[in-house]
């Protein structure tokens, strides 16, 4: 699968193990034909803002693919993507950014968790709040944040099948599958993605991202764990900061 916030591999057609091509299909179209899906992701994004001091509409930082922090005042945020499925196809989904850690040099108590919401028609942003696990008013996206919609998109279908396959790893509780691709940026991408044997459906990764040609990025490694959400989720309910 590639991260909503990835380069597209450059050689989208599949190529590998044929077994391994066909088992990860059907993995593909049984976890696609679910209605909802929940990512966590670790180690991929690194978070800063002012919500709790500056209010709803206090600005943030929101920096991916680093392998130790970018700057100071940032700490690893968890990542958490939820999903709405329709006919195999992304209906729209909010990404929940809050600090991976609890207290310590590495946390600040004073970040707030940052939500976005994406739907085919625009994006949205809010703080989460304080307290609650829902946001209390989202903003417009503008000439500052206009990141958002083109980095965080409806890609149609979540899972994908792309790159070049190894032989699966099977054992009684779950199916490993390696694949390999290059991003746009020339980094080499190394992803490995567990199955359920029982169900075929995904339930985590890791990926293994190479230095790019980018002079700021260095290889690093991040981890996703997904799980099935019992009953599809409503939208959220939107109403604009004032």
């Amino acid at each position: 699968m590639v991260p909503a916030t990835s380069a597209s591999p450059a050689s989208p057609p599949w190529s590998g193990n044929a077994a391994s091509i066909a088992y990860y299909r059907q993995a593909v179209a049984n976890t696609n034909a679910l209605p909802a899906l929940q990512d966590v992701e670790l180690g991929y994004y690194w978070l800063w803002d002012g919500g709790y001091r500056a209010g709803t509409q206090g600005e943030f930082k929101l920096y991916w693919g680093h392998a130790t922090r970018p700057s100071p005042d940032l700490v690893a945020a968890r990542a958490t993507f939820t999903v709405r499925l329709v006919g195999g196809k992304e209906q729209w989904y909010t990404v929940n950014f809050a600090p991976a850690c609890s207290s310590g040099t590495s946390c600040n108590s004073s970040i707030e968790p940052l939500e976005f919401y994406v739907t085919k028609g625009a994006d949205l942003w809010g703080y989460v709040t304080r307290g609650s696990n829902t946001v209390g008013c989202w903003n417009h996206i503008n000439s500052t944040s206009a990141w958002i919609a083109q980095d965080f998109t409806i890609v149609t279908t979540w899972w994908k099948t792309a790159g070049k396959y190894r032989a699966m790893i099977k054992s009684a509780t779950r199916v490993l599958i390696t694949s390999t691709y290059t991003y746009s940026d020339g980094s080499a991408v190394t992803e490995t993605d567990s199955i359920n044997p029982a169900t075929k459906l995904f339930t985590g990764s890791t990926y293994l991202v190479g230095k790019s040609t980018h002079p700021v990025y260095a290889p690093y490694r991040y981890s996703m764990v997904e799980t099935d959400p019992t009953s599809p989720p409503g939208a959220p309910k939107v109403e604009i900061c004032s």
